[in-house]
């Protein structure tokens, strides 16, 4: 059997070379397996990776269903807020848009993320305080 990092490996590199529905297929065998095991950090990985392939596709429910997945076993990782506020935003769930870049800018600050404060920043996504 193989481990949570070969199949992730093996997913990522099957959706570089546009073999989208193996990748996909790879990550939810090890998602299942990660969720079967409590493995959390893997529940995180397979999640997000999902999430983003399935964004990639367009298939926006999919990839919010697997965000949210992602902020639920990880409420204190600034990336899930952000990628839920940009998925709602091109849903024109503004209000849910704003309330996960909220989010993201508040860990980001509590984290001294520097990398998340400069995107919203140049997105203009939060209001700073004065």
């Amino acid at each position: 059997m193989k481990t949570f990092q070969e199949r992730l490996v093996q997913g990522i590199a099957l959706a570089s070379e546009g073999k989208v529905e193996k990748a996909l297929a790879e990550l939810d065998t090890g998602l299942k397996q990660a969720l079967k095991r409590e493995n959390h950090r893997w529940t995180i990985h397979f999640s997000r990776n999902l999430g983003l392939l399935y964004d990639q596709i367009g298939n926006l429910n999919k990839a919010k269903k697997y965000y949210s997945i992602a902020l639920r076993y990880n409420k204190s990782d600034p990336s899930s807020y952000y990628l839920l506020g940009d998925l709602y935003e091109r849903l024109g769930k503004l209000a849910l848009s704003r309330r996960n870049f909220t989010s993201c800018y508040q860990l980001a600050v509590k984290n001294k993320d520097e990398e998340f404060l400069e995107i919203l920043d140049k997105r203009n996504r939060v209001k700073h305080p004065d």
